[in-house]
């Protein structure tokens, strides 16, 4: 505005969409690759974009293996332990909760969705019978549904305990601390806990439909390479629909 000229032409202050679109994929590796407080880079089996490819598996052995007790005591053992590995490895830095406080919590999510697990296996032995054939998903279904959720409530009260106990801190409109409140605590977390439960229903529900439903009209191929194929891609869409 009657200053001088800006001697910079236009092409060195403007990107080029392809540029954008390039710098736009670097930030998106960064971001899903490197803690944002640490900075380091993330094992990729820790990072949060392998989440889906790493729960098929998981989803293979808590819906479709037969429910015995060696198989609930692993596939419980092996998703609260890459639960737990994907929690540590995001959680922020500044956290007060330490070292002890984590494998605490750990061990709570592991024992309680084990004993759950297997006490639900318990109580519907007798009903067992009436779980024949396709049917035989839905046992599997109550089973993990429970004890992933009862796993997670429990984590969510060790983990945030501090919370409850000491409150939250609020602040007023300009953001200045005023102090902290159990009761706003006491009440994020036992939403959180609700919202554990919750959010462990579909991605076993899910699947647990298609699959019954599959079974029922002989969709399921009978070859174990097109089976399994098949098996992950529904496990791998049902996944996707929550998560997106």
């Amino acid at each position: 505005l009657g200053g001088e000229s800006n001697s910079q032409s236009p092409s060195s202050q403007f990107v080029t969409p392809e540029r954008a679109n390039q710098l736009r994929k670097a930030q998106y590796l960064v971001n899903s690759s490197v803690h944002p407080d640490s900075k380091e880079i993330l094992n990729p089996v820790q990072r949060f974009c392998s989440f889906t490819i790493m729960n098929i598996p998981i989803l293979f052995g808590m819906i479709l293996s037969k429910q015995t007790t060696g198989n609930i005591i692993f596939w419980q053992w092996i998703n609260q332990t890459y639960n737990a590995n994907i929690n540590y490895s995001n959680r922020n830095t500044s956290s007060e909760l330490g070292v002890k406080g984590l494998m605490l919590a750990y061990t709570g999510a592991v024992t309680s969705s084990i004993g759950i697990g297997l006490g639900m296996k318990r109580l519907l032995a007798p009903y067992s019978n009436k779980f024949k054939g396709p049917a035989a998903l839905f046992f599997n279904f109550l089973i993990n549904v429970t004890a992933v959720g009862s796993a997670g409530v429990i984590n969510v009260l060790i983990m945030r305990s501090s919370e409850m106990k000491d409150g939250i801190q609020l602040t007023d409109a300009q953001g200045k601390e005023v102090g902290k409140s159990p009761i706003v605590g006491k009440d994020a977390v036992s939403k959180t806990a609700l919202s554990r439960v919750v959010l462990s229903i579909p991605p076993l529900l899910l699947p647990t439909i298609a699959f019954f439903l599959m079974e029922k009209k002989n969709l399921i191929p009978k070859a174990r390479v097109a089976r399994i194929l098949t098996e992950s891609t529904v496990f791998f869409l049902s996944i996707c629909l929550l998560y997106t």
